[in-house]
């Protein structure tokens, strides 16, 4: 049966409406809430750059400088991935409303500083048996350097995961692995073989969550007034992630506006520490309208495309 909301049935709600009061106010605790926040009422346009990025870093640092602009891109990118990541609070959640549609599609562009794009982003929606198939595509070339990456989630009803694949192209480099989430433990396995490697394990809680899956709660947690503690999701690696809510405010949107809440990312990883800006729209579903990141002292965007 399609998945458009997760329901219980009326025994399970009745039994549960008891006590849904006290169980909000302890799921609530540590959250902070932003049902209430107020717009800023100011205009707040996104900064065009016109001069070129690989000018800039090269006038700044020499020209051998310019074979880092792509492993930066290629960060950025992968810090994509993880920017909506959010941690697991409480194991599984009494009851869940999806804000986001069976079969939702969200496309974008990513552009330099100047304007010029490099690459587009892809997330897609889809249910699967009780639970959910998330997906996730990157596609970019700067200065000749090609990022291919694809990214794909299954979870239960729960959006608990329960396996995740990453396969990636970074030029020449190319990498294949999956996680399975099963009985409080999550085994990593490299899928390439021509780069064979034992399995690897970790515990975990009752309901992990990769990366991906995490971009679909925190929109679930956002519908619901709330904003995510710091906590752990897995992308790979284990990555700590931590949310702070900045302000709500007006964005300039295809000669109109639309309102948005600035959240600003900060991930942390084995041997990585990325900050980026997310502004989620107010509309019922919480979609992700523009990603921001600096680099080198430019803003790199990642723009929704309606």
């Amino acid at each position: 049966m399609p998945i458009t909301d997760v329901h219980y049935s009326v025994s399970q709600y009745a039994s549960r409406k008891r006590t849904r009061r006290n169980s909000l106010l302890r799921r609530s605790a540590g959250h902070p809430r932003i049902r209430t926040m107020r717009p800023s009422g100011e205009k707040e346009p996104i900064r065009q750059h016109a001069g070129s990025v690989a000018l800039r870093v090269a006038h700044r640092l020499g020209p051998e400088s310019l074979l880092a602009v792509p492993l930066r891109v290629n960060a950025l990118l992968f810090g994509m991935a993880l920017l909506l990541a959010v941690p697991v609070h409480g194991g599984r959640a009494e009851e869940i409303r999806m804000p986001f549609a069976a079969g939702e599609n969200l496309a974008y562009t990513i552009t330099w500083p100047s304007g010029l794009s490099v690459g587009t982003a892809r997330f897609s929606a889809r249910p699967k048996g009780d639970g959910w198939r998330f997906e996730m595509t990157m596609d970019a070339s700067v200065h000749e350097f090609e990022i291919d990456d694809a990214f794909i989630s299954e979870t239960d009803a729960y959006l608990c995961s329960d396996r995740f694949e990453k396969h990636v192209r970074h030029g020449a480099k190319r990498a294949h692995e999956a996680l399975r989430f099963a009985d409080g433990i999550v085994e990593r396995t490299n899928l390439d073989p021509e780069r064979p490697e034992p399995p690897g394990t970790a515990p975990v809680g009752a309901c992990a969550r990769d990366a991906l899956a995490a971009v679909y709660y925190l929109r679930q947690d956002l519908a619901a007034g709330r904003l995510p503690a710091p906590g752990t999701i897995h992308f790979g690696a284990a990555y700590d992630v931590r949310l702070e809510y900045e302000r709500t405010q007006w964005l300039p949107w295809d000669g109109d506006r639309r309102q948005a809440d600035l959240i600003r990312v900060k991930v942390r990883g084995p041997a990585s520490r990325l900050e980026f800006l997310a502004y989620f729209g107010r509309d019922a579903a919480r979609t992700p309208l523009l990603f921001q990141a600096r680099i080198e002292d430019e803003s790199f965007v990642m723009r929704l495309v309606e």
